[in-house]
């Protein structure tokens, strides 16, 4: 039912991809997308197991998208498939969205009828770390913006780090000033 709306749709779509970018104002030579996600012949099956089992593995496929997800159902089993350009991608980076989505997949299959909005995409150990981070340890001014405290620490300690990110640093001075 799902590919045959789709087939119904598409009769109706008389716009070529090449002149729908033209119409956005992207400039030649800049991809149009930046990520695909492909659902492989989606055939209805009297029982799909309902246990999920993720394995990683390589695959010699290519695509010209940063990153591609490829997904195809079988009798048994769905495999999905992430494919991404390590010039744009580190493999740290598509490992972690291969998790994440590893975890919205699990949550799915726990409670189908939950709403989607509601379906976690951080594992247990990532959503621990971010309620650490977020856990506030001494009192702050609370009638005062982000941007006027941060302002205030830019005067007191400029040179004091701010941001640590993959090993590079940023001061609350340079923080400012790329905030501006």
């Amino acid at each position: 039912d799902l590919q045959l709306r789709q087939t119904e749709a598409r009769e109706h779509a008389d716009l070529q991809l090449a002149d729908l970018q033209k119409l956005t104002g992207i400039p030649p030579g800049q991809p149009f997308f930046e990520s695909s996600l492909s659902v492989n012949s989606i055939p209805v099956y009297e029982k799909i197991d309902s246990a999920l089992s993720v394995r990683a593995g390589r695959s010699r496929g290519r695509t010209h998208f940063p990153l591609a997800i490829d997904i195809t159902p079988t009798e048994t089993t769905i495999t999905f498939q992430l494919w991404y350009d390590a010039s744009r991608v580190t493999d740290y980076a598509a490992a972690r969205l291969f998790e994440h989505f590893e975890t919205l997949l699990a949550a799915i299959v726990e409670a189908p009828e939950r709403q989607l909005r509601l379906l976690p995409v951080s594992n247990e150990n990532e959503r621990k770390k971010i309620e650490g981070w977020s856990r506030i340890e001494r009192p702050y001014e609370a009638d005062q913006t982000i941007t006027a405290l941060i302002a205030r620490r830019v005067a007191q300690t400029p040179n004091a780090v701010a941001v640590v990110h993959e090993g590079k640093t940023l001061s609350y001075d340079e923080l400012d000033r790329r905030s501006n």
